[in-house]
Parts: structure tokens; sequence; C-alpha cells
């Protein structure tokens, strides 16, 4: 197995400028002398070394310091910090915390597995299990994807994902093995990136454009994932920044790549593209989706892992074209019948502005259909005669909800999960 060796990069762009963060710009021979500096700092002993995560520079470093100790780091974001002894059961007293001072006697002399960190899956579906990620897996996905999005064309890349996610994480190392410059983000900043620069975002970031214009310089590409990107955001999107390469990228922390599309032109609803190089899908009786490739993780912390991979999404394959749903704790039981959220909210776009729906239980029918949107004075007799002509009977929403913004999580993604639990607590009553 490969190990993470921030000194090759080092060596092969020293000088040139790695990070640029609160407008200080930061050398690749910059963040390994920090890095340095602070394993003689801290007391690194036990095999796992738990960083709470955010957009410092202080931050990139204390994880390059980990593995310049040869531990494996555990990245965290600072609401998971209190279920760190449930979600950390599996390696209970073989973790601490990048600034506990540990007695000498309870060290490793030497660890080295070719883990390249821990992280926290989103919990949107229950209590964050901890997913282990290798440096060969991610390297090899580094290079297919410096192909699909022609990176060569890119100076600068930065990401709207914290770096406690995969997807911030992912962008910080694709950044740094291609020795460009990375710019860190914050929701205060004004990115003043003056070369031209490729950004990874999730869809409901997108939707927010004049905030988008206010944040950001020359941005020439852009990929998206993380969850579904409609047409209505593609076409609102391209209207603004019609001269922006569009991507869509479909994967999860555990599999990584798994499909992508260029979608400047729109796409084809439920629609994530063709399968990057190497993987190969299957589906279950239920058309779960399983897969196979050489950018899987490695099991969650823990625990023994073999693939292929069994994800949360219902999907199918037509023409080398992988069409996802809804994940499978989303699909919703109404009377008997499984429907689709996605498949209510297509034809919805077509009269409402940004919209979700979900199940809520119901001790008649299982669950009854809610939609929640930002439109405002909603005809619903007339909206569910339309939507009469396109659904049947039992897939017209029972209400209706209207907000100013629909909640998102941290990582800037909707959790149907948790709209429920709001909903079950009468939030919007």
């Amino acid at each position: 197995m490969e190990i993470f060796n921030f000194d090759e990069i080092v060596s092969k762009f020293g000088t040139k400028t790695a990070v640029v963060s609160a407008n200080q710009n930061y050398s690749y021979n910059d963040l390994s002398k920090y890095a340095q500096e602070l394993v003689k700092q801290y007391s690194l002993k036990k095999k796992y070394i738990v960083l709470v995560g955010n957009s410092s520079v202080l931050f990139i470093c204390q994880f390059l310091a980990v593995h310049y100790a040869k531990r494996t780091p555990i990245v965290i974001s600072q609401h998971d910090t209190d279920k760190l002894d449930k979600i950390l059961i599996n390696v209970a007293n073989q973790w601490q915390f990048i600034t506990d001072v540990v007695p000498t006697d309870d060290s490793l002399e030497h660890f080295e597995e070719g883990l390249l960190f821990c992280g926290a899956t989103s919990g949107t579906t229950g209590l964050p299990k901890m997913y282990q990620r290798n440096w060969q897996s991610w390297r090899i996905g580094f290079e297919i994807c410096n192909k699909i999005y022609e990176l060569e064309e890119y100076q600068g890349i930065t990401t709207t994902s914290p770096l406690t996610t995969s997807l911030g994480m992912h962008t910080l190392l694709l950044s740094l093995y291609f020795g460009k410059t990375f710019y860190t983000f914050d929701k205060a900043d004004i990115i003043k990136n003056k070369m031209k620069t490729m950004l990874f975002t999730v869809p409901t970031y997108l939707s927010h454009v004049p905030q988008f214009k206010h944040t950001f310089q020359n941005i020439n590409g852009i990929v998206s994932c993380g969850g579904e990107l409609t047409n209505q955001i593609i076409l609102k999107w391209k209207e603004n920044h019609g001269e922006v390469k569009l991507y869509e990228l479909y994967g999860s922390s555990e599999t990584s790549l798994v499909a992508w599309q260029r979608v400047d032109g729109g796409k084809k609803e439920s629609c994530v593209g063709q399968l990057f190089p190497n993987v190969s899908v299957n589906f279950t009786k239920e058309k779960t989706l399983m897969v196979k490739s050489p950018y899987l993780f490695s099991g969650y912390i823990g625990d023994a892992f073999q693939a292929p991979v069994l994800m949360d999404d219902v999907g199918t394959i037509k023409n080398n074209q992988l069409f996802i749903y809804a994940r499978e704790s989303d699909v919703i039981n109404h009377g008997g019948n499984k429907v689709y959220p996605s498949e209510i909210e297509v034809i919805l776009r077509k009269y409402l502005s940004d919209v979700v729906v979900f199940g809520v239980p119901n001790p008649s029918y299982g669950e009854n259909i809610i939609v929640m949107t930002t439109t405002n004075l909603i005809n619903i007799e007339k909206l569910n005669k339309n939507l009469a002509n396109f659904l049947p009977k039992y897939k017209i929403p029972s209400e209706y909800i209207s907000v100013e913004q629909i909640p998102e999580t941290a990582s800037h993604k909707i959790s149907r999960k948790e709209l429920v639990s709001l909903y079950e607590k009468g939030t919007y009553q």
C-alpha cells in the first residue's frame, strides 16, 4: 500500500504557492517547515490523532504534522466532538486529540499502514460512521480527475465544502498533489483568486448565484457533487456564468469517484452521467447500487472491509448512463406504494422555485408526502390538478410548506431525515 509522502510533493513544488488563506501566501516549503515544527510541539503518541477541522493553514499543517509523526489523522467537525466516544468505540483508548499530552509509556514507537485519514460521514441518516481513506485510492483517482476535468488549464483550486468533509479533503489534497494553489474558503471570505481556478462545490451553493458573484473571481470550471444538480439550477447558473465549464460528479465518502458528466447544456432528469474509468456497478433486488473500483475506501474504522460498496442510493443503468432516483432511506412508503421524491420534484419545478419532497409517518398511509418550497402563495388545488396530469393519485402531495430558505446541513446539503425531524417537532406548524 502506498504511503502519503508530503516531502515528495515539496521536492517538486517547493517555492510555489501552495495555500492562500486570509490573503496570506504559503509555499510548499512553508507548509512543510510549519508542520515539522508542530511535530516537535505536540505529544503525538496514540495511533489515531483527532483534528477538529477548519479552513485555516494551522489545520492543514496539523494534518501534515500527523503524517510526519507516522500517525493517522481523524478529521472531525466541531459538532461531532461530543459524540466521539460513540463514533470511535471500535478504537477506544487508541486515539487522542492533537493537543492532548500523552505519557511516553502510552505511546507507539512506529506506526504506518497506508491510511491517509479517517473522516466522519455526514450523518444525514443517523450517527456518523468513521470511514478510512487510503492514499493510493485517492492518488489514482486524482490522475483520472486531471484528465477528465483538464486540470492543466487551472493554476488554482478551491472548494466551498468544509475541510471536515470528504469533498473538502479530496479537493485540498488534489490541489497539493498537482502543485496547484489552494484557496481556503470561509463564508465571510471574498476569494481574491487572480489565477484561473477550478471550484469543487455542492448544488445548493450553486443555487445562491448572487452570493457566488460576491465571493469568487476567475472561476473557470466547476465540479458539483454531494447532491442532485437539477436543470433548474443549471439553467439559472448558465444565465449568469455562461463561460464557465460545469461538471457533475457522483460519488460518496466511501466510493469516491463513481460517475461524471459535463452539464453546461443541461442534463437528463435523475442522470448522473457515465461511469469513471475502471468503475463497475450492480444492483440488488431493491435496485440499490453496489460499486467496485480502485477508488474505494478501506472500510469503517475498526471493521474489516470487502468490496463492493453497497450504497444507500436506488438507481439503474440505461445506455451506459447511471440514473439515481433516491436514497433508499428517502423513498416514501405511501399506502404500500414506493414513491421516489425526485419523480415528484421534477414536475413541481415547473411551477415552484426551490423544492424538496419528503415523507413523514402517518398511521393510515405509512407516510404522507410533504413538499417544502421557497414559493409563497401557492394555489394548492390548481397545482395538484396540474400534477394529476403527470402523476398517479397516490403520488399527489398531502401538504405544502412555504419557507424563506430550505434548511441545509453544515456541509450545504439537504437532509430529508432532518426535515422530517423538524416537521415532527412542529417547527413548520
